[in-house]
């Protein structure tokens, strides 16, 4: 995600997504601060969240997709 920033050189954040097993956290990288989510569990009602973040991302992305 740091990569990213400095390659993206557009001071907009970062979002990313890591999986261990059946674990999802959901990152955010602004200017030099992140936050990172609680561990979403696949197995549980855990799966419509990360159903709803992932498309909360997808509208950012059109939306900066548009913009540019």
């Amino acid at each position: 995600m740091l990569a990213a920033q400095v390659l993206n050189d557009n001071n907009l954040p970062v979002y990313g997504c890591y999986i261990v097993g059946r674990m999802w956290v959901f990152i955010t990288l602004e200017d030099k601060k992140y936050a990172f989510s609680n561990a979403f569990i696949v197995d549980n009602d855990d799966i419509f969240d990360i159903y709803r973040i992932l498309k909360s991302l997808k509208w950012h992305i059109e939306q900066r997709i548009n913009i540019t």
